[in-house]
């Protein structure tokens, strides 16, 4: 079978999926001009709020100037945590932004474009964990060739001293 031929049958098997099923916008084209426009204004938006906030947070400014790993002290952990956070805040809240203006553009409410009418399969999610760990390993070897130390503190049974 050509591709072509696979490309043809798949379509109407795509048309029933669950993912879209009872969603079919008037004028997509339009729909997904709207959508790109409000989602790059909301996005611009948070980024200011949240550069507001990262001022107004002491020691915020400082924790997101870093590059490269920590040094090593006793805080370390804390620190890591806290710049973990940081970034799953900005990136969280850009992520919104997205879903908010999809929700406003296609007046569908917000859980329809997060888990649309799919039961939850823990085998999906146990590949994508078993995805991320071989990505991990496969990465390793790049990341202490390019001059990184290996000194996690989790392993480290002086870290507490």
């Amino acid at each position: 079978m050509s591709p072509y031929e696979a490309l043809v049958r798949a379509v109407p098997l795509a048309r029933r999926s669950p993912m879209i099923t009872g969603f079919e916008p008037q004028r997509p084209w339009l729909k997904l001009g709207g959508f790109i426009a409000l989602a790059m204004l909301l996005m611009v938006v948070v980024t200011i709020v949240l550069a507001i906030i990262v001022r107004i947070i002491p020691g915020a400014t400082d924790q997101l100037g870093l590059s490269g790993p920590l040094p090593v002290t006793p805080l370390r952990l804390i620190g890591e945590s806290v710049s973990t956070l940081l970034l799953a805040a900005i990136l969280g809240s850009l992520a919104l932004a997205i879903l908010a203006a999809a929700s406003m553009i296609y007046l569908r409410p917000l859980a329809d474009f997060l888990w649309p009418g799919r039961r939850f399969n823990a085998g999906d999610l146990g590949v994508g964990f078993l995805a991320m760990a071989c990505v991990s390993v496969i990465l390793f070897p790049f990341y202490l060739m390019m001059g990184a130390e290996w000194t996690p503190p989790l392993l480290s049974p002086t870290y507490a001293d």
